[in-house]
């Protein structure tokens, strides 16, 4: 008897040093808190007597409240910057500093309260899109008294751009004046912006084809095509059976119209999985004012 409850002890404190082992990785991973692209409100009233900053040499503006100050430290020309070179505002009053890096060579850690993964559109600027928290590790770095945001995008078309923004800790209306002013953000050449669009309408139409999720690629469609899919002209196959895995190989615009061709490898086994005339392409196109696509039917 004495065996079977020494044994039995041992089994208790093992599972309790189990359990304690898995909240303690849980607690130290850095936790996604949304996916979901925040679009602020915007309101011509706030921001009508808002002043504009444009920088000819990245391409951009934006504007921001009356109440800042900015410090512009960015290279005259194109280059990698570092945080020494930087656009920086400054509300004195409330304590409140946003520093933009454009084109940021590497720097040290950043240990934030925040960080967004920032989504462009020309009709709404940035958006801040995935969000996280820090780790328990990176909490220990944190300013008690100071609230820091860190928005990032990265872009294959035009400058990646490195937001800092804090503010104190007990600021709560903050968050949302920064995204107001992200909301202000545009990048002068607006075909920058429109292959920056076209490019997250063909990955979400190529995630959407890859998992056979045909009643959401039907919202991608014209109406004319919606029309001819609902009447089942064409009957893509049903279930999933392409690999994960995508590339957006082309963007090309049409110069004589607002569309633009694009082409997207997908991968079958791990090889490229072509159709009878190579890389599948879709074309977009514009309808009431949102991006549409004529193509669903990519494979016999």
């Amino acid at each position: 008897m004495k065996r079977i409850n020494t044994l039995l002890l041992v089994f208790i404190a093992s599972l309790f040093v189990t359990v304690l082992y898995f909240l303690y990785l849980n607690l130290n991973k850095t936790a996604p808190i949304s996916n979901q692209p925040v679009t602020p409100t915007q309101t011509p009233e706030r921001t009508a007597d808002w002043i504009t900053y444009e920088n000819q040499a990245y391409g951009f503006r934006l504007q921001y409240p009356t109440n800042y100050n900015y410090v512009d430290e960015l290279p005259e020309t194109k280059t990698q910057g570092g945080p020494r070179s930087s656009l920086t505002f400054t509300d004195s009053e409330n304590n409140r500093v946003i520093s933009f890096i454009i084109d940021p060579a590497g720097f040290g850690p950043i240990f934030f309260d925040k960080r967004f993964d920032l989504v462009y559109s020309v009709e709404n600027g940035f958006m801040a899109g995935n969000t996280q928290i820090p780790s328990n590790d990176g909490r220990q770095y944190l300013d008690p008294n100071k609230n820091t945001f860190w928005y990032q995008f990265n872009s294959d078309t035009h400058p990646n751009v490195t937001i800092i923004a804090t503010s104190s800790k007990n600021d709560t209306k903050f968050e949302s004046e920064v995204n107001q002013i992200l909301s202000t953000f545009v990048f002068i050449d607006q075909t920058f912006g429109q292959n920056e669009e076209i490019r997250q309408f063909a990955n979400n139409y190529a995630r959407t084809y890859i998992n056979a999720d045909w009643d959401t690629l039907r919202t991608y469609l014209t109406r004319p095509m919606q029309q001819q899919f609902d009447e089942g002209r064409t009957n893509p196959r049903q279930d999933k059976y392409l690999d994960d895995q995508y590339d957006i190989i082309s963007i090309n615009k049409d110069q004589n119209a607002e569309s633009y061709e694009v082409t997207i490898r997908f991968y079958l086994d791990g090889q490229p999985h072509p159709n009878f005339f190579g890389d599948p392409k879709i074309l977009i196109v514009k309808e009431d004012g949102k991006w549409k696509t004529l193509s669903w039917y990519l494979y016999q």
